[in-house]
């Protein structure tokens, strides 16, 4: 599974970026999940959007000086190998960790990469407003219509809830066509297309924009982990 996770998130970084595209609202697949796992009363663990490009060395100074000025400090140094520099800045507020990264390879000077990372373990209506405007800000004055972004979001069930259902919930609301559905005996993995959000990646010609993987840890506790248009965290 670990092998087959790897080989999907290699494929989803390197397609052509235009299968990828952001929507209007950059938080609106967060939203749609935690509406379905509200109305099952579930609990959230965590959501995350990473949003990442590629960019030419010429926009540096300005990419540079953008991001420090909505971040309101400095990007600082916080690695350096015989390959890259990296340089990062991070806010904390509202149960929200924001992290902008810069990378800059020492090899390749004509191009650097830009990976802004949000996470939350909170979710509601002021949220969903306040980080949608600032992320809109953020693609207008950093990122360009090339970015790829990802979503993600996690939940526990209680021991009452049956994962194979919750799937089946997800299945149906989100009108996903599922592509593949792998079944394990701690784990299960379904992959699919739905309509209701735009970015997607091909996989064997065929568009695919969410996962949906279900894990039972230690204590027999079961992890869901829902992501479009894949899973970039582990499960």
């Amino acid at each position: 599974m670990r092998n087959r996770f790897i080989l999907l998130l290699i494929i989803a970084l390197l397609i052509p970026l235009n299968y990828i595209q952001a929507s209007s609202l950059p938080l609106s697949e967060v939203d749609d999940i935690h509406k379905i796992i509200e109305e099952e009363n579930l609990s959230l663990q965590e959501w995350e959007l990473l949003i990442k490009e590629q960019v030419g060395s010429e926009q540096f100074s300005e990419v540079k000086k953008n991001i420090e000025v909505m971040f309101e400090k400095p990007l600082k140094k916080v690695k350096e190998t015989d390959m890259m520099i990296k340089l990062q800045a991070s806010i904390y507020a509202n149960d929200v960790t924001e992290s902008i990264t810069i990378i800059i390879p020492k090899q390749d000077k004509q191009q650097f990469n830009i990976m802004y990372t949000i996470v939350g373990t909170k979710w509601n209506e002021q949220i969903e407003d306040t980080y949608n405007q600032k992320i809109n800000s953020l693609l207008q004055r950093v990122f360009t219509e090339n970015l790829t972004k990802f979503s993600c979001f996690t939940s526990q069930p209680d021991g009452m809830m049956n994962s194979g259902y919750l799937f089946k919930k997800l299945v149906d609301e989100l009108n996903i066509n599922t592509l593949s559905n792998i079944k394990e005996n701690d784990f299960s993995v379904l992959s699919g297309y739905t309509p209701r959000w735009n970015s997607v990646i091909p996989i064997s010609d065929e568009p695919m924009n969410v996962q949906i993987a279900s894990r039972k840890g230690l204590g027999g506790k079961t992890t869901i982990t829902i992501g479009t248009p894949i899973i970039t965290n582990e499960y």
